[in-house]
């Protein structure tokens, strides 16, 4: 895939190309301070929150994430490199005047004679025998209207490099002064220039923030919504319960006073029970003991029947020899039982 490109200046102030990073370059979407605030969110609360987050952002012209790279001091770079220039240019064309200076003092010096003199003639020595030899020799008089033209037109070179030079001191000092007064701009366009970065990075991360809020308010509103649904289902029904329960608690004193009566009833027939079952068990021990007082005496008399029995058995064999009369005494002794019973 390529690369997205951006044109910058680089630090001579010329422009080049420089390649921003993809999306699948960056390890997350937005700036640092950004991924912070959406850091605790899962997946489907972060898609939501990243809807509202890029219309803020869109809305407002930002960009998701800012190129590490970015063109700090660009501007100042760029005008710090033109001011050079210039002063190497002012300096360059200084240099070419004086030159061009030196250049004509030698022309003329050139034009006098090509051999070196022992000694340079002063300008009335000089005149002296260029007149002297002008009454002599046609190219000598050549030669003088030369040195007249040429030592005219130095004159008129050296006045021009003069005030050549005042006007490049002038402009020195100009340049001077427009370049501190250049670094002092400079110096506040990155002041300025930090404190848009740092209010731009300040306000996408409250944009963030803001993101969050409403999603967390919207969540919230949804739950309210669901809870008053709820609330207006269960209402009715609470409201019927609460009025059965009114009733209920409208009974409890009659039914209190009635069990504590209905308890005290209950006491006393308890006691009187319990009195009754005293004396059913006294009357029961009283039976019992009548019962094994009629069993030991049934015992007993079971005991003198036989012996009577026996006895009556051997008079009858010895008096009459049958048993008639012990039947008899059988009969007696069983209607002698049952009249106990």
């Amino acid at each position: 895939m390529a690369q997205d490109s951006s044109v910058q200046l680089n630090e001579a102030g010329d422009p080049s190309v420089v390649g921003l990073a993809t999306d699948e370059e960056l390890s997350w979407k937005y700036d640092d301070a950004i991924e912070e605030q959406l850091k605790n969110l899962t997946a489907d609360e972060r898609q939501e929150v990243e809807q509202t987050l890029d219309a803020e952002l869109k809305r407002a012209n930002l960009t998701a994430r800012e190129e590490k790279k970015s063109l700090k001091k660009a501007t100042t770079t760029h005008l710090t490199t033109t001011l050079s220039t210039t002063t190497t240019t002012i300096k360059r064309t200084e240099k070419m005047a004086l030159a061009t200076s030196m250049a004509s003092t030698k022309e003329t010096d050139d034009s006098q004679g090509n051999a070196s003199l022992p000694r340079p003639l002063s300008d009335p020595e000089l005149d002296e025998s260029l007149k002297a030899q002008s009454l002599q020799d046609p190219a000598t008089l050549k030669l003088e209207d030369q040195h007249d033209n040429l030592s005219q037109l130095v004159k008129i070179q050296a006045q021009i490099v003069a005030q050549e030079s005042v006007a490049l001191d002038r402009g020195n000092e100009a340049h001077e002064k427009n370049r501190k007064v250049f670094q002092k701009l400079a110096a506040q366009y990155e002041h300025a220039h930090e404190e848009a970065l740092n209010d731009t990075e300040s306000y996408k991360v409250h944009l963030a923030a803001v993101a969050v809020a409403k999603k967390k308010r919207d969540d919230l509103k949804k739950l309210t919504e669901q809870a008053r649904k709820h609330v207006e289902e269960i209402s009715p029904k609470y409201h019927a319960a609460e009025y059965h329960y009114g009733i209920l608690m409208s009974r409890t004193p009659f039914l209190e006073d009635r069990a504590n009566v209905s308890t005290d009833l209950e006491t006393k027939h308890a006691e009187v029970l319990k009195a009754a079952v005293d004396k059913q068990m006294k009357s029961k021990a009283a039976v019992a003991t009548n019962d094994a007082r009629l069993e030991a005496a049934m015992g007993k008399l079971t005991a003198l029947h036989s012996e009577l029995a026996k006895i009556e058995d051997k008079l009858t064999k010895k008096l009459h020899g049958s048993a008639p009369c012990a039947r008899a005494s059988l009969l007696m002794f069983g209607a002698v039982v049952l009249g106990l019973l």
